[in-house]
């Protein structure tokens, strides 16, 4: 049984099968808890069709199917692989229902999610009048899929209704929950009021820790409405909870942010719009220990910044950020302190750390170096060294009792003092020459 459990666990139906094939020729016959795994075991591969056909072996045998069996069955229906079957689920509880006249919850909340599946609010709100006729209360889960139901028909009065009486039956609404809620005002507009709840679950005695989900659902909301300070923010805000990126909405946010600038310039006067492109808040882009480290202080930008923990679309946003403000500070009259270094990490680890969305970058180095060395060299046309760790000589030190442990740290991209002069001068006389 464990064995059997394991193969299916791990989708590996065919060697499943070849064992209730061996049991069966040795003269054992599954019991219902195995006919039960294998069910599942079909679902979690996508196999659908197969898992009928378990079904039917399994009521060739004459015995009676469970509970378990039936909730195996319909959520195997729901798990299709890429092509989820809801009817197919709901005619199993349809059949269910012939057999047990009071399903349990569990079968209860499938049933409702299929009807979800297929956005039919009508379904899901007679399979909740059901569930009171036979006496069942409601779960969290049962309450959390009503609430998604109506965030999926864009009906958020009816998902707050359901809130609200989840709420009044005292079940304390988890992340889940809140999330499919704020997806219900997000869908039509209402991101202010997506917003309070946001702030509501985060606050409180009961406070509940929002989700990667609830992060991206807020941030394309509020990027969608206009409002792209709001988005950076709620994405700034995701990345230092830990979360991974999301690289095809950062990109949006880069393109809403690009446009919102460019509207400003086309509208207004040349300075004005100046005063205005400057203003924008650039350090959203870049997680905590970037920002923190390339913040201008006072009139001067750290000389070194730790690109560690980004993915490479957040890398080059965050480079960006800092020549800008470089290029701010040479139009200022200050001129550069020392050299600019770029640390991106040259192993294993910064490649599994910074996953890269391009297919065709180089693996000859880590994704996040390829992508910071492309952006400065081809792009921005940025010379760059890789420093050797040499130690400086001094009187009365021997040289060869401090050698270097290695011949150069790949894992640093120095853009040279003189260098990024001539570049932001060349960038200042371009900008002078247009104007």
């Amino acid at each position: 049984m464990p064995y059997i459990r394991l193969s299916s666990r791990t989708k590996k139906v065919k060697e499943a099968f070849e064992l209730k094939a061996e049991m069966v020729t040795r003269g054992i016959n599954p019991d219902l808890r195995t006919w039960s795994v294998f069910l599942r075991g079909c679902g979690r591969a996508g196999q659908i069709e197969e898992a009928f056909t378990v079904w039917h072996d399994l009521q060739d045998t004459g015995q009676k199917p469970n509970e378990h069996c039936y909730n195996s069955l319909m959520s195997s229906c729901l798990d299709g692989d890429g092509c989820p079957q809801p009817e197919r689920a709901l005619q199993v509880f349809r059949q269910m229902t012939v057999e047990w006249e009071a399903p349990p919850v569990v079968s209860f909340n499938i049933a409702i999610k299929a009807a979800s599946y297929l956005h039919d609010i009508q379904e899901v709100e007679s399979l909740l009048a059901q569930m009171h006729s036979c006496q069942r209360d409601p779960s969290l889960q049962t309450w959390s899929t009503v609430v998604d139901a109506y965030a999926e028909v864009r009906d958020a009065d009816g998902a707050q209704g359901a809130f609200q009486q989840m709420c009044d039956r005292g079940i304390q609404p988890d992340a889940v929950t809140y999330t499919s809620l704020i997806k219900a005002y997000v869908s039509v507009g209402r991101v202010g009021e997506a917003d309070e709840i946001y702030k509501k679950m985060c606050v409180g005695a009961q406070e509940q820790l929002p989700r990667k989900k609830t992060y991206n659902t807020l941030i394309r909301g509020f990027r969608e409405s206009g409002d792209v300070d709001r988005a950076m923010q709620l994405y700034q805000k995701m990345r230092e909870r830990g979360f991974s990126p999301n690289n095809a909405e950062f990109r949006a946010l880069l393109e809403s942010s690009a446009d919102m600038a460019c509207t400003t310039l086309a509208s207004d006067s040349m300075e004005s719009s100046r005063a205005t492109f400057d203003q924008i808040e650039w350090s959203y882009l870049l997680p905590p220990a970037v920002r923190d480290r390339a913040r201008m202080r006072g009139d001067k930008i750290a000389a070194c910044v730790d690109l560690h923990g980004l993915s490479t679309i957040e890398a080059r946003a965050a480079v960006l950020c800092i020549l800008r403000a470089l290029m701010q500070l040479s139009r200022n009259g200050r001129t550069v302190q020392s050299d600019l270094v770029f640390i991106t990490g040259a192993g294993n680890r910064s490649a599994q750390s910074c996953p890269s969305m391009d297919a065709t970058e180089s693996t000859s180095d880590p994704p996040l170096r390829s992508a910071v060395t492309k952006l400065l060299r081809d792009e921005l046309h940025l010379s760059m060294d890789v420093p050797e760790e040499v130690v400086a000589e001094a009187p009365g030190v021997n040289a060869r009792l401090h050698r270097p442990r290695s011949p150069a740290n790949r894992g640093r991209l120095v853009i040279r003092k003189g260098v990024l002069e001539d570049w932001l001068r060349t960038k200042r006389e371009r900008v002078l020459g247009a104007g």
